[in-house]
């Protein structure tokens, strides 16, 4: 099959630059338990996803945030901005703000400083989900316009629901398919029946 027969968005990519002078990536260092341990503390850069999948039909790309750990997230979207005017990717990027934080709205207001910044992922932890804080944090989310990407595994489905009927003009991504984590069927029909629950959401 070649790319004029099928042609593709990919929504959820990770480039990795481990020479960056400020960017952390603390799910990619050589002492985590990684999927592929191979691949571990490697670059991976939009030159080498270009490689991979243009000859495939590849179109345009969304980069969600990769560099978890890093001191300030805004570094991530200035790299990933400047990539895009070598590259022509990403053409989309969601970045890192903590929406519990104070300083939430000025940390968006300083991603949007780069026009391809579209949305947020939000690394929360604990019961964040109903929240005071967090929901002060991202009612700002329909204030400029962004889409949401949250990681929540299929026990915080309803919450998730609840939040999605509270703030309708907001977009929300389940990241990474709700993250199924175990491989027997209890949990497979769990992580089955919270897939239904909040695909029943418009």
């Amino acid at each position: 099959m070649n790319n004029e027969e099928f042609e593709f968005i990919d929504s959820h990519v990770h480039f990795y630059d481990m020479s960056h002078p400020t960017l952390h990536y603390g799910h990619w260092q050589p002492d985590e338990d990684l999927p592929l341990k191979e691949l571990g503390n490697k670059n991976y850069l939009a030159t080498d996803f270009i490689k991979d999948a243009k000859p495939l039909g590849m179109k345009k790309v969304i980069h969600v945030q990769a560099a978890i750990g890093s001191k300030d997230p805004v570094d991530e979207t200035k790299w990933l901005q400047n990539i895009y005017t070598s590259n022509k990717i990403p053409n989309a990027i969601v970045g890192h703000v903590d929406l519990r934080s104070s300083n939430a709205r000025s940390v968006i207001e300083r991603h949007l400083e780069y026009p391809n910044f579209k949305g947020i992922r939000d690394f929360s932890y604990g019961d964040y989900l109903t929240s005071s804080a967090f929901k002060n944090g991202f009612r700002l989310l329909d204030e400029y316009n962004l889409i949401s990407n949250i990681a929540v595994e299929w026990p915080e489905i309803n919450k998730l629901k609840n939040l999605a009927r509270s703030y309708p003009g907001i977009t929300i991504i389940l990241d990474h398919a709700g993250i199924p984590r175990e491989r027997n069927n209890e949990y497979f029909q769990n992580w089955k029946s919270g897939l239904k629950t909040i695909s029943e959401m418009e």
